[in-house]
């Protein structure tokens, strides 16, 4: 797959289920008052000449800010202007994280995980999943509260959520979003007690089982570079990009 091709399946992962069709506007962002998570008040795609940028940011940022919401805006290599990062940085943001996109081998088969399951999500284990949410994202009570709320949502099986369980107790969360031509390995998450514990690496066997099974030849995973970003080089994914994370109104 030439570069370009791979940098525009990473990004499609942010930004693919968002897009209007035809033409997108140059800010596509996720707002959802309520819902006090950077995962649901996310700028996904930037799109912006240099003249308008600031204005746009500033706007943009305002329409979180009366809501009272904390959100994330996500840099990748197409966004524009190119001095995107250092405007966010500029308006107050804070730079969070950096993630790495890769690209996975669907056929990579990895050796099982002594003493973890890794099972799908249902009604009976929504109360773990929450569990490992709170501690492993640092999800506040009111954002617990609001994913406790959209329960119907995550059982409906859009993005193929699992559960893993170490020596019985829940200690994972992922899932697998799937787009037309290609799957993303998304939200892979282990709770700070059980990390080094071969936890992330079953839940990413378990999703690649399947996407072999439903005979899935692209997959895409985003890296955080100081969790699994190491797990997943070892195991000979293949570096693409880097996406940036600025967070703003993180007191909500």
């Amino acid at each position: 797959m030439i570069p370009e091709a791979a940098v525009g399946y990473v990004e499609r992962a942010l930004y693919a289920r968002y897009l209007p069709d035809g033409d997108p506007p140059p800010v596509v962002r996720l707002l959802t008052p309520g819902a006090p998570t950077v995962f649901k008040n996310s700028v996904v795609y930037t799109k912006l000449g240099e003249a308008a940028a600031d204005a746009a940011i500033e706007a943009t940022i305002g329409e979180y800010l009366e809501h009272g919401l904390p959100f994330r805006w996500i840099v990748a290599p197409s966004s524009r202007p190119a001095d995107l990062r250092e405007r966010l940085l500029a308006h107050g943001l804070r730079h969070a994280e950096t993630t790495v996109g890769m690209l996975a081998d669907p056929a990579l088969e990895l050796a099982p995980s002594p003493g973890v399951e890794v099972l799908p999500l249902t009604a009976e284990r929504f109360e773990d999943w929450l569990r490992v949410q709170a501690d492993a994202w640092s999800v506040p009570p009111a954002g617990i509260a609001y994913l406790r709320a959209s329960e119907a949502e995550f059982l409906s099986g859009r993005d193929a959520q699992v559960v893993a369980y170490l020596d019985g107790e829940p200690v994972g969360t992922a899932c697998t979003q799937h787009h037309d031509d290609f799957a993303h390995l998304a939200g892979g998450a282990v709770r700070r007690d059980a990390r080094r514990r071969g936890v992330y690496r079953a839940m990413l066997a378990r999703r690649l089982a399947l996407l072999r099974e439903a005979g899935v030849d692209v997959v895409t995973v985003h890296c955080l570079k100081t969790t699994s970003y190491p797990i997943c080089l070892g195991l000979g994914m293949r570096p693409v990009c880097e996406l940036d994370y600025f967070f703003g109104n993180e007191a909500g």
